[in-house]
């Protein structure tokens, strides 16, 4: 009697390995390839070449493009919140002091990573690319949501003042690490005296 061969998009046909384990390897191995070489190697063929494999195995395991690309940055967002939650002890702060402490740390050669990869994905969101425009969103609100609970409780101030002083201090952030990126000389996250600058916009003292 003829044999059936195994499907080329079987798991059984790459690896013996228990199907929800190997997924789970291939987010963390895709996760780390994005983190290192950018947004531009987040397709099917490009990964599926960096990982080994085919895209209708990757097809197989995550049945469309968005839902990998949702996947894999949803692995991303994990490891930055980890990272975050770290540096979201002590007091709160002043605007000025957040940015201040935040623009050395956004920075950092093991944050910068995820700061570049969230300004593509606003960047591709903001013109409108799927899936990447739902992302986006789910990114500032996160974001958003972090700076306020890092910033002083102002009692006077109304619910939306402060989404909008959370969404300012962002686009302060994102503004300054991508024009850092094509202007190098100009404000240098790490070097240059933000909070100094920022609070005589906020008129606020700068320590």
């Amino acid at each position: 009697m003829h044999k059936t061969s195994p499907s080329p998009t079987s798991p059984s046909h790459q690896s013996d390995t228990d199907p929800t384990l190997r997924k789970q390897q291939m987010i963390m191995q895709m996760a780390d390839i994005v983190l290192a070489e950018g947004l531009n190697n987040l397709s099917l063929r490009a990964l599926a070449a960096r990982m080994d494999t085919s895209d209708r195995m990757l097809l197989y395991y995550f049945k469309t493009k968005d839902l990998l690309v949702r996947t894999v940055l949803d692995e991303v967002n994990n490891r930055l919140t980890t990272i975050l939650a770290a540096q979201s002890t002590g007091p709160r702060v002043t605007a000025t002091q957040f940015l201040s402490r935040v623009m050395p740390m956004v920075s950092d050669p093991a944050i910068a990573p995820f700061m570049q990869i969230w300004t593509d994905v606003i960047a591709h969101g903001a013109r409108g690319v799927k899936p990447y425009d739902d992302i986006a969103r789910t990114v500032v609100r996160s974001w958003t949501t972090w700076i306020n609970s890092r910033l002083v409780f102002t009692p006077e101030e109304s619910p939306e003042n402060d989404a909008a002083r959370a969404t300012f201090l962002l686009a302060c952030v994102e503004g300054i690490m991508l024009l850092a990126q094509v202007n190098p000389e100009g404000l240098q996250p790490g070097k240059t005296d933000i909070a100094h600058i920022v609070s005589t916009l906020f008129g606020e003292p700068d320590r």
